[in-house]
């Protein structure tokens, strides 16, 4: 979580997970952490925004309240504003994050917890912000299971993650061993945290990682296999400079992610539409993440 000045307060609210996901997705500017359900029994998120002062906290306050007004059949505990403990706040939050099986050779860990990797286990060595970054979220985890899975059978593959965040699937792409990776994001934030995450995992000389903005972006050549974990809304408005990035032939593969359930058949048909048609699909929780190949 990038934070601009130390924090002495913080605004927290409980919601429903998927309303939860979208609103820090909107709102990823902001220093906040989201804290998602762990057990399938489980089903409300915690978010947490962090400020310098009581004026921003009660600020960000208000347009949380003007947001979620907005949110039709978002169910949401009060907003709360309480003082942070700044000796306290960098270290209370790491509670919630812990090694972590995301499929089945790849294992997230956070940098303060080791692990004793397993003969064939894809150790990835990750620092929490939003957790749709760190293998925490449904959507990240199915991207990284399909990946997996494609491995095994497109070992020479090379693989895109356009809108990459954190790096995570590129970092998990280079250490699984696909040969060529790339990576992009328009958020030049973003980038700085991918390269330092490749940095980190010792991968930074195996992955290009570069800014530009899927609406005007044209890569000088298509992949293999395409990751796009990004919003249904911009899945289905891109899908022309999305779909022209993957390589021609029945070998390539589109992994679309970040669709709540109720959207996958609209971001299915656009794609569809595009000369692809569905090959796998997995959901989990309340989203879906379809894998594609041409017709």
């Amino acid at each position: 979580m990038p934070v601009k000045d130390l924090p002495t307060y913080v605004v927290s609210v409980t919601m429903d997970e998927a309303p939860a996901t979208l609103l820090a997705a909107m709102l990823e500017d902001w220093n906040l952490c989201i804290f998602l359900p762990r057990t399938e029994s489980e089903t409300r998120a915690l978010l947490e925004f962090y400020c310098a002062s009581r004026e921003e906290a009660e600020a960000r306050c208000g347009i949380l309240q003007s947001l979620l007004a907005r949110c039709a059949g978002a169910q949401s505990d009060c907003l709360k504003i309480q003082p942070v403990k700044n000796e306290d706040w960098a270290e209370s939050w790491k509670k919630h994050f812990h090694v972590r099986r995301v499929s089945e050779r790849i294992v997230i860990r956070p940098p303060w917890e080791s692990h004793a990797p397993a003969p064939g286990e894809c150790i990835l060595v990750l620092e929490p912000g939003l957790s749709f970054g760190t293998g925490e979220h449904e959507t990240t985890q199915a991207c990284l299971q399909i990946l997996d899975e494609l491995q095994r059978s497109h070992p020479n593959a090379s693989v895109m993650d356009i809108g990459c965040g954190t790096g995570i699937l590129a970092i998990a792409a280079a250490k699984l061993g696909f040969p060529r990776v790339m990576a992009v994001d328009n958020d030049p934030v973003a980038i700085r945290v991918a390269r330092a995450n490749a940095d980190l995992n010792g991968v930074a000389d195996r992955i290009e990682i570069d800014q530009a903005d899927i609406r005007t972006w044209c890569p000088a050549s298509p992949c293999s296999i395409l990751l796009a974990n990004l919003l249904s809304e911009i899945l289905i408005e891109n899908a022309e400079p999305i779909t022209s990035a993957v390589s021609a032939g029945p070998d390539s593969r589109l992994v679309l992610s970040g669709i709540l359930t109720s959207q996958y058949a609209g971001v299915k048909a656009a794609y569809e539409g595009s000369g692809f048609c569905e090959v796998r699909s997995l959901t989990l929780g309340e989203w879906t993440t379809g894998c594609f190949q041409r017709k």
